[in-house]
């Protein structure tokens, strides 16, 4: 391990729950699959010389998604032959498999410990240098970019993967925090994302919090960035705002994916935006946005 190395720390329990069926960050379901007093083994190893590996991604300074997932693919290739899941794991990426291309496994960042756990973090913004660009284009939105120890969209195609399944809901906690340190929540007890052949239409519904709802109003609406206009905007308000999102006729409510600024920005409405809690021409210091099973 180099000196100065950035590392991620994964858990082999998700590369077991691959094949129980363990799609998302929520391992309160697969409890039943662990033995109380025995450890699972395959030739000469036992599950705890795989459960907290570290994965050094010193080399990934402009690394996306797909990189992680391949650099802990490589280091983790053994667990996958393991078959009990123990009980219990830890928040950080981990390796889900949503069903999206067969037994395809893509890296996702699980908080297991705040807000009551279990979530799968899908968007973060946060004043991270390098920072990330968010004024993207579909391909980049349908199939995620970014560093998941930093700033990071999971992915249109994963999202609606997971949440578009018939039997079973998810919900969504968004977060906020202002750069006067003021924080605010909003909660969606049902969330989902249809496929790309409808655009990846967003449905929310069942608003609670304190950071007042400002995504309701883009319920049924399709994805739009600056080269796919589905907004029924008379112009294209991904291009108008700096990024992409389910934006509506008057454009937007929540603008959560737009520009990266130092708060008020008096000139333009291009910031990261939730206009319940700041107004328009405020971008927030942080967001993060995470999904659960209900």
């Amino acid at each position: 391990m180099c000196h100065g190395c950035q590392v991620v720390r994964v858990s082999a329990v998700v590369l077991l729950a691959l094949s129980l069926g363990i799609v998302n960050c929520d391992y309160s379901e697969a409890e039943q699959f662990a033995p109380a007093q025995t450890a699972a083994k395959t030739e000469a190893h036992t599950i705890s010389d795989y459960f907290m590996d570290d994965v050094d991604i010193s080399y990934f300074t402009q690394t996306n998604i797909h990189d992680l997932y391949n650099a802990i693919t490589e280091q983790h290739s053994k667990t996958n032959e393991l078959s009990d899941l123990p009980a219990g794991a830890r928040s950080g990426v981990h390796l889900l498999q949503t069903g999206l291309a067969g037994p395809q496994k893509v890296a996702a960042l699980c908080d297991l410990d705040a807000d009551g756990g279990r979530w799968t973090v899908i968007q973060r913004r946060d004043d991270i240098e390098p920072r990330e660009n968010f004024y993207r284009n579909w391909t980049a939105y349908r199939a995620g970019f970014g560093r998941l120890d930093g700033e990071f969209w999971w992915g249109l195609d994963k999202m609606s993967a997971l949440t578009a399944a018939t039997d079973r809901s998810y919900e969504l906690r968004v977060n906020l925090e202002d750069f006067e340190g003021r924080r605010r929540h909003a909660l969606y007890g049902q969330f989902s994302i249809a496929p790309e052949s409808d655009g990846f239409r967003l449905h929310v519904s069942n608003y609670s919090g304190d950071a007042g709802d400002s995504l309701s109003t883009h319920s049924g609406q399709r994805f739009t960035t600056y080269d796919r206009d589905h907004d029924p905007y008379a112009g294209n308000c991904a291009r108008s705002h700096r990024g992409g999102w389910w934006y509506h006729e008057k454009c937007l409510q929540s603008n959560l994916n737009g520009v990266y600024f130092k708060k008020y920005r008096a000139d333009n409405t291009r910031g990261i935006t939730w206009t319940t809690f700041h107004n328009s021409f405020y971008s927030l210091k942080t967001v993060t946005m995470k999904i659960r099973p209900t």
